[in-house]
């Protein structure tokens, strides 16, 4: 059943039609129609409203990984009827299996993983979504992360309990690490503290 605030916005009311203008992706959806008079019940019937659009990819976002971890691309569209994906590095389109990747599309979303990430892998890959109203891509980029040293701290003072604070180089910093505060008993002299902490 349609509400007489629609008319005017795109929809316009005849009796028993409803013609809907410039219809958009957000007008899909079902509409019910209710036949009433004084002599029987109101008579309703439903229909669904399905609004084919081109794909459109949502907010792509570039990823960071080390050599030798899994990375991760992901490339979201909203299409009707729904999208199918390509994946490319430069001119070169990728296939599911070779070079240690893997494709899968379900749904919106495609996903391109890598198992073990090697200097090779990093560059700018394209994301290009398709149906049969049309086609659109996305660039996105697999980037190099560094692992951070250990850090070896030392116990170098004779007081019973000695505080030390480690100041982190500013990519560190840059990355979301913060300075290590660290309490070493006298009983640790030898020991070490190792890692910074997020």
């Amino acid at each position: 059943m349609y509400s007489s605030s629609l008319v005017g916005q795109g929809f316009i009311s005849d009796d028993e039609y409803l013609e809907i203008t410039g219809i958009t992706r957000d007008q899909s959806g079902e509409y019910e129609c209710t036949a009433v008079n004084d002599v029987a019940a109101p008579d309703i019937r439903r229909v669904k409203v399905t609004v084919n659009y081109p794909p459109s990819i949502s907010s792509p976002k570039n990823t960071g990984v080390s050599v030798g971890q899994k990375g991760i691309l992901r490339c979201e569209a909203s299409a009707v009827p729904v999208a199918e994906f390509q994946w490319f590095k430069e001119e070169t389109r990728l296939a599911n299996g070779l070079d240690g990747v893997r494709i899968e599309n379900k749904g919106r979303m495609s996903t391109l993983t890598f198992f073990n990430v090697s200097e090779k892998d990093y560059g700018n890959y394209t994301c290009v979504a398709i149906n049969k109203l049309g086609n659109t891509n996305a660039s996105i980029i697999l980037y190099e992360i560094s692992e951070p040293p250990a850090l070896a701290v030392k116990h170098l003072a004779q007081e019973q309990y000695t505080m030390a604070t480690v100041q982190l180089p500013e990519r560190w910093l840059a990355s979301g690490y913060q300075a290590l505060s660290l309490f070493i008993s006298s009983s640790s002299f030898d020991k070490k503290s190792e890692g910074p902490c997020r």
